[in-house]
């Protein structure tokens, strides 16, 4: 890296550092090349300008820096050192690495290709892995915040590094317009999504010496970033796949970086899914008191019924209920319940019906039904019939009306001979004369209508 002469208005000491020269110039300060001491290893030091020093705000988010940088692992960044405070600005000490920056390597070298290209790509991808692993967004990845050392590609300037643990929001546009998301141009909240597409917008420039949405003003510049699509111009190949996801316009379409790093080191190329969209907000109605009393009124009743059923009780008549306890009846034959909806029954297995009920024969008891052998069980068993009891009153009745009639029988045979032992007539002989007119013979020896009787 170019050192240029310390300028007559620079300062030549800060702290314990003697300044040597300067390594550059931003929209915060200035960065000098600094030594400890008389043989002490160099140091960049960043010393806050004297406009931004009056500010309060950007005071404020340059001890930010030193702050998140002390977060992050070293291999990474520039490791901190030091800070300080002289005439009321603040300075920064950080290690010094040796190597120009990724935009005046492209500007002065042309753009990267094969594997110095991929180097880079994947030493970005790993800085932001460890740095999101510490829940900072940095919120301005570009390629004057890369540094090219001897080890690798390094991260800097967190200037405007945001905790996630924080509140996010903001309410106007920071960063440098020509890398940011689509997001970060509308002011929303810093994610890491906002780092990723950075990344992506970095590594074009890289790879072709432009960036994705490059055009003449500024306007023209954001209006491409939310309205078209990137221009990867010359990147080819596997990093152009990642750089095109990575440049989504939604933040949910974006890899995060331990994905894309993944991808650079050879893992199947796989988009990620979309997240699912919210289901739609139920808007929810009041309910009219009338409708929860009766509602209250029958989920009690049917807390009684269940206690009831499980008691082995019997239940109040719904007939003697009021129109509201008892519901009403759905067009579909069911229950339409006020303000309850009723919890779903388990189905049950149907059980066999009992078999019809048969009046008794004339001669004796009811028959038994036939069943199968392994009939299901019905609640409440039926009750046996008596058979034998009622046959037998039968048989005994009709014995005791047979011999009756063989009595009346063996009186009416022997009536006529005890009629004639005494001298009073009949028997089967007459005496006098026999009668002119014709008369009925009677069936038992006589005759007349009588037992005997003579005309």
């Amino acid at each position: 890296m170019a050192v240029a002469a310390l300028r007559r208005d620079d300062p030549v000491r800060l702290g314990d550092y003697h300044l040597l020269g300067r390594l550059g110039e931003g929209g915060q300060g200035t960065v000098y090349l600094g030594r400890r001491g008389g043989a002490g290893e160099q140091a960049a030091v960043k010393l806050l300008g004297a406009e931004a020093a009056e500010s309060e705000t950007a005071r404020m988010r340059f001890m930010r820096e030193f702050e998140v940088a002390m977060q992050v692992d070293d291999f990474c960044t520039a490791r901190v050192l030091d800070v300080g405070m002289q005439d009321g600005r603040p300075f920064i000490v950080s290690e010094y690495v040796p190597g120009p920056s990724l935009y005046r390597q492209v500007v002065e070298h042309g753009p990267l290709t094969g594997g110095e290209l991929q180097r880079v790509a994947i030493g970005m991808a790993t800085a932001l892995v460890a740095i999101h692993q510490r829940g900072i967004v940095h919120r301005d990845l570009k390629p004057q915040n890369v540094l090219l050392g001897p080890s690798g590609a390094r991260v800097i300037d967190f200037g405007i590094a945001r905790a996630l643990d924080v509140s996010t929001q903001t309410t106007r546009m920071i960063g440098t317009p020509l890398y940011m998301a689509p997001e970060q141009v509308r002011a929303e909240s810093a994610a890491p999504p906002i780092d990723v597409f950075a990344w992506a917008a970095t590594v074009v420039f890289a790879a072709t010496g432009a960036p994705p949405f490059a055009a003449d003003s500024l306007p023209a510049v954001i209006n491409r970033i939310l309205n078209d699509e990137p221009d990867l111009g010359g990147l080819t190949g596997r990093l152009r796949e990642i750089a095109a996801l990575c440049l989504a316009k939604d933040p949910g379409r974006r890899p995060d970086a331990a994905q894309v790093l993944l991808w650079l080191l050879g893992k199947d190329l796989t988009p990620p899914r979309p997240p699912a969209a919210a289901p739609p907000a139920v808007e929810l109605q009041a309910i009219p008191r009338e409708v929860l009393v009766e509602g209250r009124k029958l989920a009690a009743l049917r807390r009684s019924d269940a206690a009831a059923d499980s008691a082995g009780g019997t239940t109040a008549d719904p007939a003697g209920l009021s129109f509201g306890e008892r519901g009403r009846t759905s067009p579909a034959g069911g229950r339409a319940d006020w303000g309850v909806v009723p919890a779903p029954r388990a189905p049950q297995t149907p059980q066999a019906p009992l078999p019809p009920h048969t009046p008794p024969p004339a001669g004796g008891g009811y028959p038994m039904p036939e069943r199968p052998l392994h009939a299901e069980a019905t609640w409440p068993p039926p009750v046996p019939r008596a058979r034998g009891r009622s046959g037998l009153r039968w048989v005994v009745a009709a014995s005791v009306a047979a011999v009756l009639l063989a009595g009346a029988l063996a009186l009416l045979l022997l009536l006529p001979r005890l009629l004639a032992s005494d001298g009073t007539g009949g028997g089967y002989e007459t005496h006098g004369p026999q009668p002119t007119h014709t008369a009925t013979g009677s069936p038992y020896g006589g005759q007349g209508d009588g037992y005997g009787t003579h005309y």
